[in-house]
């Protein structure tokens, strides 16, 4: 029989995400792998249980009925929302990290993925860009706006939607990023999808708000 992807399945698919993610990089913790090959590590796992979560509870079943599309309504509006969304909160990041995290940008510090994740040589780099720029942003507005917003959105409204959907996907990277500024743009990334009923305005300004951090984060440097 054909089930509709509801708010619970969206909660079990983060929950097994989080106990796979945890597994993984308690082993690569136990192994001595550095930081960064832990992360990247621990995330592709728990992004591959997001997506097999998916395919169990939602495409197999052809019970899909509340996802948001990916390009929207107004393809132009759609670009230039993002686009605002991304220099705007790329520039916060950008700035907390020139600041150090000092004052009031202790908010949005960034110290520990400037410490511990900026791997050193060209092909690690590479990979730290594609892993931040790429993968990150387009697994998060996929699932987290794509699916287990609307799903919560059905259930509770579109406010209550957006606040517990951004605190699920601030947990993603929380540690390595302040959860103050995940949280924030998760925010924002929120009301870009309902505002334009797509994830193609969220991910742009998720892809250019990453860029601009890593990209500071290479010029300023790190250890």
């Amino acid at each position: 029989m054909d089930k509709n992807w509801s708010y619970l399945d969206s909660v079990i698919g983060f929950s097994f995400f989080y106990l796979v993610f945890s597994v993984v990089d308690i082993i690569g913790t136990l192994m001595k792998l550095d930081s960064f090959m832990t992360l990247m590590i621990s995330a592709i796992a728990g992004a591959s249980v997001l997506l097999l979560t998916l395919y169990l509870f939602v495409f197999r079943n052809n019970g899909l009925n509340n996802k948001r599309e990916f390009y929207g309504q107004d393809i132009k509006q759609t670009i230039l929302l993002g686009v605002t969304a991304g220099l705007i909160l790329g520039c916060l990041g950008a700035i907390s990290i020139v600041m150090e995290g000092g004052g009031v940008f202790s908010l949005l510090s960034m110290e520990y993925l400037i410490d511990n994740l900026l791997p050193t040589g060209i092909i690690n780099k590479i990979l730290f860009i594609l892993f931040f720029v790429v993968l990150i942003p387009l697994i998060e507005e996929y699932y987290f706006r794509g699916f287990m917003l609307p799903a919560f959105g059905k259930k509770f409204g579109l406010l209550i939607a957006i606040i517990i959907t951004s605190i699920f996907s601030s947990v993603f990277l929380s540690g390595s990023i302040a959860f103050v500024f995940l949280f924030i743009s998760s925010i924002a990334f929120g009301f870009l999808a309902e505002k334009t009923q797509g994830l193609y305005s969220g991910l742009i300004g998720h892809v250019l708000m990453n860029l601009i951090i890593v990209f500071t984060i290479v010029i300023k440097g790190g250890s």
